[in-house]
């Protein structure tokens, strides 16, 4: 899509187009509720390895679910046009415009009434434990005074990840997410703990281990949902889609990609994780022009791949990125934050 008025190129993307804008925005409670389970289930432990716990228990129980015609998988919430909450950076703010978050003047989400009373309980967990909270109480009463000048505006990087970042996609396409979990568990094994420089590596490199794991076992559970459906349709054209889907999603990001179509769900896949991981924004795709040119290239030389193939999963993946949504307090709508 390269234009801001050009249409799909295909009637497959065209109805996912139309599927994406029919759909309303809403509140998803899921993430915050298993965020706050896990967190309450490793008090005391390092917050590094609290964080990449609780991102693994989304992972594992978070619902999933694949749409009709998709060929590029992945989900950032339990329904599509869903929106996370992220309690543990803050939560005050939702609590305070649960009544009015969808009917505000601007960027409403419906708040369903199940989503709301999950949300309401989950949030009672969380006073003096948040992000914000933590910034707050280690603050100098200078930064504090200083942030009362409209001029400022600090709670940005208290409330969640500033984002303005490019992961590393180069490195899981080529190289796969197993080879960078080997890198780790070797890094971990050879850390002396009697060391006080290595041991205060121990809880990073223990939390890369548990991430990685959790994205691979993620994308595994999108292989077999592919399967189930594979195995409970009737048309035999989607039937074999949803079987490729499954191959490609057994072997990525674990392994390196083998063409065009590995390389972009492996990037979904990287892109929706880093989203449901961490409250930031502008989460970059960098330059997908020079990653996928080789395997453009090769795949178009040994026929396995045309142009307009190339451009159909291109659109599928915008599609996909473009279902990541991000709700904040109301000021922040008329900020343009």
């Amino acid at each position: 899509m390269a234009g801001a008025n050009q249409r799909p190129s295909t009637s497959r993307t065209e109805r996912l187009r139309e599927a994406l804008l029919a759909e309303k925005y809403t509140i998803c409670a899921d993430r915050a509720v298993l965020v706050t389970e896990s967190y309450q289930q490793t008090e005391g432990m390092h917050p590094a390895i609290r964080q990449a716990l609780a991102f693994e228990k989304v992972l594992r129980e978070m619902p999933l679910w694949i749409r009709d015609y998709e060929l590029i998988v992945g989900n950032v919430a339990s329904r599509p046009n869903g929106t996370n909450i992220f309690p543990e950076y803050d939560c005050a703010w939702m609590q305070g415009e649960l009544d009015t978050i969808s009917t505000r003047a601007g960027d409403r989400y419906i708040l369903p009434e199940a989503e709301r009373k999950a949300l309401e309980e989950c949030f009672q967990y969380w006073p003096g434990k948040t992000l914000l909270h933590l910034a707050d109480a280690q603050s100098p009463e200078e930064a504090r005074k200083a942030e009362a000048i409209p001029a400022l505006h600090t709670k940005f990087s208290r409330v969640g990840g500033l984002g303005h970042l490019i992961p590393d996609h180069k490195r899981v396409v080529r190289e796969g997410l197993r080879s960078m979990l080997q890198e780790a568990e070797e890094q971990l094994s050879s850390l002396d703990l009697t060391d006080p420089a290595d041991f205060a590596k121990w809880h990073f490199l223990k939390a890369v281990v548990i991430a990685h794991q959790a994205v691979l076992e993620w994308a595994g559970r999108f292989a077999d949902l592919a399967r189930k459906k594979a195995s409970e349709e009737s048309d035999t054209e989607r039937k074999s889609e949803l079987e490729s889907i499954a191959r490609i999603c057994q072997r990525v990001p674990a392994q390196p990609a083998r063409n065009f179509r590995e390389v972009l769900q492996a990037i979904a896949f990287i892109m929706d994780s880093v989203q449901i991981e961490s409250n930031g924004v502008s989460i970059g795709i960098g330059r997908l022009d020079q990653l996928c040119l080789p395997y453009y290239q090769r795949d178009l030389r040994d026929g396995s791949l045309t142009k307009e193939q190339a451009a159909e999963l291109l659109e599928c993946l915008w599609l996909k990125l473009a279902e990541v949504n991000r709700v904040g307090e109301e000021i922040y709508s008329y900020m343009g934050g």
